[in-house]
């Protein structure tokens, strides 16, 4: 038994001396003898280990789960606030479409306006300036007339 303790130590040193660097040959078959010494106590630790990871990747699993679940119903949520902001959007875009054409009427009836005031004002300064011929010939006319009666 301790021959084919020691053959197997061998074969694992030669397999695993990559596994056990910076140990001797002899360290290394100490160690896996000791390995060997103890491997039901570590095969029972294992499974227990392994068991216990199994369960966390269990409750790990089932937390991801929920959490994908609770973010699709976040994200539902999302999808409609998002689709009742862009039929608010489209609602204030037909608003601004039709303020937009009011102003466009309002500025062509300025422009007009501004265009009769402009022709009321000369039309107000023409007659101011015939106005003014009219009382200046008319008294050139009165005094050619007072020097021809005299």
């Amino acid at each position: 038994m301790h021959q084919d303790r020691q053959e197997r130590a061998e074969d694992g040193l030669q397999e695993g001396l990559g596994t056990f660097p910076g140990l001797s040959p002899a360290e290394a078959v100490a160690v896996l003898a000791l390995l060997e010494e103890h491997e039901e106590a570590l095969l029972s630790h294992s499974v227990a280990f392994a068991e216990h990871l199994e369960r966390e990747l269990r409750e790990l699993e089932e937390a991801n789960l929920q959490a994908i679940l609770s973010s699709e119903q976040q994200l539902a949520q999302l999808m409609g606030a998002l689709d009742e902001a862009l039929a608010e959007v489209g609602r204030l875009e037909q608003s601004l479409q039709v303020c937009e054409e009011l102003l466009g009427t309002v500025r062509h009836r300025m422009d007009h306006i501004h265009q009769e005031s402009s022709l009321l004002q000369r039309l107000a300064s023409n007659r101011s300036r015939l106005m003014d011929e009219i009382l200046l010939l008319t008294v050139r006319g009165l005094a050619g007339t007072l020097i021809f009666s005299r």
